[in-house]
């Protein structure tokens, strides 16, 4: 009977002890708003699964890439076929996809970034420029086109959070070293972003380095409440090695060994690209409103492999028109929305022997319009 009563008296304080705590306002949860099909709802009340990644929850994870941090995300994938090598699956969309970003439409701040062969080179971007990430799973994103996988909407452009000057210096192992300078400006009814980063690692493994620049300028016209222009200009210059994959035997006498051939043969990546656009937004009215961008892409590509030796330019322009007008009818929202995209791309693509990591002979040449 003592026994009993001993634990019947720790169970009342225990009662008690919960009754006493308190809701605090700090523990309410932000109303998070989300594009989804054009129109930014919550994303509770969005007919289509999404998911959402703040920069609060970017600025959690490290600063050298995206991986942990879009990990999080229930039904992506992001994996790393080398440092700055991504491929992106989202609920399995990539199983046929042995690397590369496939299948998934990407935009960012607005302008189609995947490329008109459906590819979509997510290593052009550092995590400055991913400040903000919205995915659609699945062929409900279809209204941003043939985005069988779903569609990743990347923004960095305009912040509320961004001071004028910003400097941000992290280093690691293997010689990791990440320098970044950034700001936002307003001026009038200018507002101005600008951003300058570079990555360096020489990576766990022999062969995996890194070398990466990144110059971000993008500022938008508030010509009035109803029209802005935005502008954007990108520039990437990057480097990384590709080590190879091994076998079982290999990893076991030593996982930082690059595959054979790898480092005599060169085997990297190497390309500078220019990604430029132009966004005119306008409203008529509550109900009425309209979206145009206007994308163009340069790239020059090396890609010394151990069997051969590639080299491409490819020159490419996005265009993405959208009209959309919401109307209530007998208390029921509807929203129509209508527009085309059209995308265009010129592709050189030369391919050389490889010898000793330098180009040979040249096996093939083709000239490919893609539209």
């Amino acid at each position: 009977m003592h026994k009993f009563l001993v634990v019947f008296a720790c169970f009342l304080n225990l009662v008690s002890f919960s009754r006493a705590q308190e809701i605090k306002n700090d523990s309410i949860l932000e109303v998070v708003t989300v594009t989804g099909f054009s129109k930014g709802e919550q994303i509770n009340k969005q007919s289509a699964p999404i998911a959402y990644l703040s920069p609060k929850e970017l600025d959690n994870f490290s600063p050298n890439d995206p991986v942990m941090a879009w990990n999080t995300l229930p039904g992506v994938n992001l994996e790393q076929r080398a440092i700055a090598s991504y491929r992106v699956s989202i609920r399995g969309s990539s199983i046929r996809s042995p690397f590369g970003v496939r299948d998934v439409k990407v935009y960012w701040n607005g302008l189609p970034f995947t490329e008109a062969n459906g590819s979509t080179a997510l290593n052009l971007l550092s995590n400055t420029q991913m400040q903000e990430l919205e995915v659609v799973k699945g062929p409900a994103g279809s209204l941003f086109g043939a985005g069988l996988g779903g569609v990743m909407q990347i923004n960095n452009f305009p912040s509320k959070q961004e001071s004028p000057l910003q400097i941000q210096v992290s280093g690691g192992s293997f010689n990791q070293l990440n320098v970044g300078v950034k700001g936002q400006i307003e001026t009038g009814k200018w507002k101005t972003f600008y951003a300058v980063d570079h990555q360096q690692n020489d990576g766990y493994r022999d062969h995996n380095a890194l070398d990466r620049q990144n110059y971000q300028l993008s500022s938008r016209y508030q010509i009035n409440e109803n029209h802005q222009l935005d502008f954007h200009v990108l520039y990437n210059d990057l480097f990384y090695e590709i080590p190879g994959g091994l076998t079982a035997e290999q990893f076991a006498e030593d996982p930082t060994q690059a595959r054979a051939g790898s480092e005599p043969q060169n085997s990297s990546i190497d390309q500078r690209t220019v990604f430029y656009g132009v966004g005119y937004t306008s409203f008529f009215g509550e109900n009425l409103s309209q979206s145009t961008h206007i994308a163009g892409t340069y790239t020059w590509f090396q890609n010394p492999f151990i069997l051969d030796y590639k080299e491409d330019q490819n020159r490419e322009v996005a265009l993405r028109h959208q009209w959309t007008y919401d109307m209530n009818l007998e208390a029921i929202n509807w929203q129509w929305d209508a527009g085309f995209e059209w995308q265009y791309a010129d592709n050189s693509a030369n391919n050389y022997g490889n010898v000793d990591g330098q180009k040979d002979t040249i096996r093939f040449a083709d000239d490919l319009n893609i539209e």
